[in-house]
């Protein structure tokens, strides 16, 4: 896959794109779906029809007889074709008493993690997080899965609120925590960004939009100087640049990475003042509600926007918006192709889109 800007698509007949959704009061509690891309960046399966067919998971997650809350967030990422799931027992948990521990109301194994196999479809366990998370955010990075806990669960937070998984070993390690206090208690993680040896996390609440780096060689944080701004989802890094959604739907924004040395020798960044993108066209029924998004790297400068919301008009029916884009010179957006394919959600009352990626691990969105 090309590296510097050149079309992946190009390199192959089409791609595959999953998207991974939580799904609300039905027999199960998740799904994956695939939507397959062809050369040009075009959407394939009749897209073209005046009414294309509905689209079919590739697999249901997790029936409601499993030992899993009924409240919960999918957390996901892929590495090599496999899916690797995570759970946080979401408002299950309630609020937190001065003398409760925010894992006993529900067991470790209630929560534990599990593989999809993309090619075989086989769904098989791994080894669950020392401690069960309320809210988290799964992160692939550095051959690793991070799982850290959200600021706005302090003064709540377990012991093992931050861990990190290593898949050849199947085995958990506690890393420094995030720096919990009554000043991050009502900020919530919205983004994160793998570079240089750190990640990234962008954090908004009612506190100023911030972003704190983890440092993955020195197990360390620290704040890093950025510009009024914040981001949703996993920021696409292509050379010193990073492309991401903003907090608004549709809105794609780029920022530079600036990275200077400390006096001990240790890098620092900062990031640059966020542009808006100009020139996103996206193809999506009228005001919809709960809309959510994430953003899928198909490599060199070519993305695929994923979004959905409930529409309220059809209730058998959820449509899923498919946006392939290329970033051009002047940064200015030119669409490939947009598309609705709708979802039949007949047996349960909607979905999130949680996650979203490329079934090629050489991609840069890895």
């Amino acid at each position: 896959m090309s590296m510097k800007g050149e079309s992946s698509s190009k390199q192959g007949e089409e791609i595959s794109v999953f998207v991974l959704v939580t799904t609300f009061e039905g027999d199960f509690h998740g799904a994956l779906f695939e939507v397959k891309l062809d050369r040009r960046g075009q959407v394939m399966g009749g897209c073209g029809a005046t009414q294309p067919p509905l689209l079919d998971p590739v697999a249901r997650f997790f029936e409601k007889d499993c030992n899993i809350p009924e409240f919960y967030t999918f957390g996901g990422v892929c590495i090599c074709n496999k899916l690797y799931l995570l759970l946080s027992s979401g408002s299950d948990i309630g609020p937190c008493n001065d003398d409760d521990e925010i894992t006993t109301p529900k067991k470790p194994d209630s929560l534990n993690g599990y593989i999809f196999d993309i090619k075989t479809r086989a769904l098989v366990k791994f080894s669950p997080p020392k401690a069960s998370k309320s809210s988290g955010t799964v992160i692939h990075a550095y051959e690793k899965i991070y799982f850290l806990l959200d600021p706005f669960c302090f003064p709540c937070e377990p012991e093992d609120s931050f861990e990190r998984y290593d898949p050849i070993n199947d085995s958990w390690e506690s890393l420094k925590p995030f720096p919990y206090s009554e000043d991050w208690a009502t900020t919530k993680i919205t983004g994160h960004a793998v570079y240089d040896g750190s990640i990234l996390f962008s954090i908004y609440g009612r506190r100023q939009p911030a972003v704190m780096a983890y440092h993955e060689n020195r197990d360390y944080w620290e704040p890093i100087k950025v510009e009024d701004f914040c981001w949703s989802g996993k920021a696409l890094v292509v050379g010193n640049t990073m492309y991401a959604l903003s907090l608004q739907p549709g809105e794609v924004i780029a920022f530079s990475v600036i990275t200077d040395q400390t006096d001990e020798g240790h890098a620092a960044f900062s990031l640059g003042k966020p542009l808006l993108l100009s020139g996103m066209e996206i193809k999506f029924p009228p005001n919809p509600s709960r809309r959510s998004q994430y953003l899928a790297h198909l490599g060199g400068l070519e993305f695929c926007l994923v979004q959905s919301g409930f529409t309220y008009k059809d209730n058998y029916r959820q449509p899923l918006s498919i946006t392939t884009f290329r970033i051009e010179e002047g940064n200015n957006i030119k669409i490939l192709h947009s598309a609705v394919r709708d979802v039949d959600i007949e047996g349960f009352s909607g979905f999130l889109v949680s996650f979203c990626f490329t079934q090629d691990p050489t991609l840069l969105g890895f």
